[in-house]
Order: structure tokens, then C-alpha cells, then sequence
């Protein structure tokens, strides 16, 4: 199950920094971000995870 969790978690689950990550997602289409929450719904987890895969 795929749960809420902010950018910069998810960032240092992916070994990258956070503005890194940030520039990593924005590609994504579908995500949806706000420049205002660092939260990311699971639905938005999910998309990460589809694009850039899982995080070991």
C-alpha cells in the first residue's frame, strides 16, 4: 500500500537532493503539484513510481 509522504522523503529514498527530485518530477505529466504542499497524495506517489520506478 502507497502512502502519503512528502518530496523530501521521497528524494532521499532516490539518493538525490531535493531540488534534484523536484526538477525530476516537473516532467511528469498527470502530477498535478503544487509549488505550495511538499505532500504527495498516493496517487501521485504511484506516478513517480511509475515513471522512475521503485526506490530500493
Amino acid at each position: 500500500m502507497i502512502k502519503t509522504t512528502t518530496r523530501t522523503a521521497l528524494a532521499l529514498k532516490y539518493g538525490m537532493s531535493y531540488l534534484t527530485f523536484n526538477k525530476r518530477i516537473k516532467a511528469i505529466e498527470g502530477l498535478n503539484l503544487s509549488p505550495k504542499f511538499r505532500l504527495l497524495s498516493p496517487r501521485q506517489v504511484q506516478l513517480i513510481y511509475e515513471e522512475l520506478g521503485e526506490p530500493e
